[in-house]
Order: C-alpha cells, then sequence, then structure tokens
C-alpha cells in the first residue's frame, strides 16, 4: 500500500514539474535560453557551504534502498541498482529543473526573485506562464508530497528501529514483526510518539502572535532538516571510511584499491562540507551570528556521536557476544536461530 502511494503521487508530482521545465524553457526571461547556471564560477564566493548542505539535505533518503534488503528477493541486484537510479534520477531532475527556474527569471535575477519568493517562487512562476488552476493543483500535490515524504521517512525509522531491536541496541520488543504484516510495528509506534512530542514541543513553544501558525513550522522544519543534513553528512563520511577499513581487514585492499581511493575521496569531501556546514550553520538556521542555536543544533549531533561511542564501548566490554553481531542484521538473526534449534 506504502508503495502504490508513494508511487502515484511521486509520478504525478515529477511530471507537472517537468511541465513546468517545459513552458519555462519554451518562453524564457529576455536573457533566454542561458547556460549560465552550469558555469563552475557560480560556485565560487560565500554561501558555498551552505549551498552543498542544503543539496546533501535534498538527497537525503536515497540510501534507504538497503532498509528494504530483506523485503525483496533479490537483494544484491535490486538494492544497488535502486540506489543508483535513485541517485543518478533526482541528479539530473534536480539539476534540469533548477535551471529552468534560472531560465524562468534570468540568471541575474534568479536570487533576486528566490529572496522575494522564497519557497513560492516554483509557484509564482508556473502561475505567470501555466495559469492558477495548474498552481493550485501544484499546491496541493506539495502538500501531498511532503505526506509521501514523511510516510516514506516513517517507514525507514520503524526499520531502524526494528534492527536495533534485533542486534540487542533496543529492547526486544522492537525486534519483532507485528501480526500477518510483518511490519515492525513497535518501531512504528515510538516514531508515531516520538514526532508527535516534538511537534507538540514547537507548537507549545510558539510565542509569535495568534493567528500565525507559520513559525513553529519553519522553526522545526529549519532546524530539524538541518540537524537531520548534518547528521547524515557526518554518516556517510564514517560509511565512505569503514569501506576502507572493511576491506583491508580483509587484506583485500589490493583487488579494490579503486573502491578505497574513491571512498577515501568521498570521506575527505564530506568531512570539508560538514566543517562548512557547522560554520555556517547560523545561516542554515537563519539566526544570527551571535546565536546560540549555531552551537547547540551542531552540539546535538555531537551528543549523539558521544553517546554511540560510549555504549559502543560499554557493549563491547559487558556483552562482546552483542557487540560482535552490530550490523550483521539478518545474518545475525538466522546464525541466533539456528544455535537455537
Amino acid at each position: 500500500m506504502n508503495a502504490k502511494v508513494l508511487g502515484v503521487l511521486l509520478v504525478i508530482e515529477v511530471a507537472l514539474v517537468v511541465i513546468f521545465d517545459i513552458a519555462a524553457v519554451a518562453d524564457p526571461a529576455k536573457e533566454g535560453l542561458s547556460l549560465h547556471a552550469f558555469n563552475p564560477d557560480t560556485l565560487s564566493g560565500a554561501g558555498v557551504g551552505t549551498a552543498l548542505c542544503f543539496c546533501i539535505a535534498a538527497f537525503t533518503g536515497f540510501e534507504q534502498a538497503p532498509v528494504y534488503a530483506e523485503e525483496t528477493s533479490r537483494p544484491h541486484v535490486l538494492v544497488p541498482r535502486a540506489m543508483f537510479l535513485a541517485v543518478g534520477g533526482v541528479a539530473v531532475f534536480f539539476a534540469l529543473s533548477s535551471w529552468a527556474l534560472t531560465v524562468a527569471t534570468g540568471p541575474s535575477a534568479i536570487v533576486g526573485e528566490a529572496q522575494k519568493q522564497s519557497a513560492g517562487l516554483l509557484f509564482g512562476l508556473t502561475e505567470d506562464r501555466l495559469g492558477t488552476t495548474f498552481t493550485d493543483v501544484l499546491h496541493f500535490l506539495f502538500v501531498t508530497g511532503m505526506f509521501a515524504a514523511l510516510l516514506s521517512f516513517h517507514n525507514v525509522v520503524a526499520r531502524y528501529a526494528f534492527a536495533m531491536g534485533r542486534e540487542g541496541l533496543l529492547p526486544r520488543s522492537f525486534g519483532r514483526t507485528t501480526g500477518s504484516s510483518g511490519a515492525p510495528g513497535t518501531g512504528s509506534l515510538l516514531q508515531t510518539a516520538v514526532s508527535a512530542v516534538i511537534v507538540i514541543a514547537f507548537a507549545v513553544a510558539d510565542d509569535k502572535p495568534t493567528g500565525d501558525p507559520t513559525e513553529p513550522v519553519l522553526h522545526l522544519f529549519t532546524w530539524g532538516g538541518n540537524i537531520g543534513a548534518l547528521g547524515v553528512i557526518l554518516l556517510m563520511a564514517a560509511a565512505s571510511f569503514s569501506v576502507v577499513v572493511f576491506f583491508a581487514r580483509r587484506g583485500a585492499a589490493g583487488a579494490q584499491v579503486w573502491r578505497l581511493v574513491t571512498s577515501v575521496i568521498a570521506g575527505i569531501a564530506l568531512l570539508v562540507i560538514a566543517g562548512y556546514t557547522v560554520k555556517d550553520f547560523d545561516v542554515l538556521v537563519g539566526a544570527g551570528p551571535d546565536s546560540s542555536l549555531s552551537w547547540v543544533l551542531p552540539g546535538i549531533i555531537g551528543a549523539s556521536v558521544i553517546v554511540g561511542l560510549v555504549q559502543g564501548l560499554y557493549l563491547r566490554s559487558r556483552a562482546p557476544e552483542a557487540h560482535a553481531r552490530i550490523g550483521l542484521g539478518n545474518e545475525a538473526f538466522q546464525l541466533d536461530k539456528a544455535a537455537q534449534s
């Protein structure tokens, strides 16, 4: 059911954006079909770090395919295929659609229009070219798209909780599925509870005038989104370096030299982006340079790293067998089941 809901909404949303792209190219601004947006010189100057962080945040979710590996018939074939298609398809789609925005306004005017219209830029441009009805449909699908994204995120977090419960990092009840559906129900309830607490906290803490519900929503989206982006950047950097450790420990470094080289380059690049992200975090969350948010919010990621390392060291000393099974997933589960039988 989830796949059908997500798939239908995604196809319709992409189709409407493609229609806008075609309309923008067919009716460009006075500067014409300029390719200035693809000029590498546009990457120089201030704000590069924040732009890179935002780009990585836009790609967040491509790593979800392995989470469903146990629910597919041929994971070693389907998982990498899905990931490469996701990264490649999203990259092309985002690049062309972003270019279409610059064509619609003109490269010299895109920054000013983006500052003026903010999140409404796309909708303002579609109304000029495709009319009010098309824009209204786009607004509706923006809401359904957010729902689809949240549903996808919810499913993945529930499966992470399931894996952590199975490996002893969470109570064992999280490592069991629910009923005949095979869904990780306990993890799903945990995700729902955590989300409800956070949303209620932002709503209660809102001190803006009555009747303006946008401020707590913007704060929650901006703060949570950028904390998540920074966390994903660091996780991907750690994963890149872990590839090197994985093959080196197995004596296969020579046979996998190109994979190791690209993994090291990726890891270093991600750490550089993480450094820029922390440096410009006040810009990302819309706070002043002297705001405590610029160090409190990244500090949440730092605290999570410390807690995880402490928990790992504790498990290694007190429960070495459980520590050794971390990351083995279904393989460790099947080994335990075979040992019990």
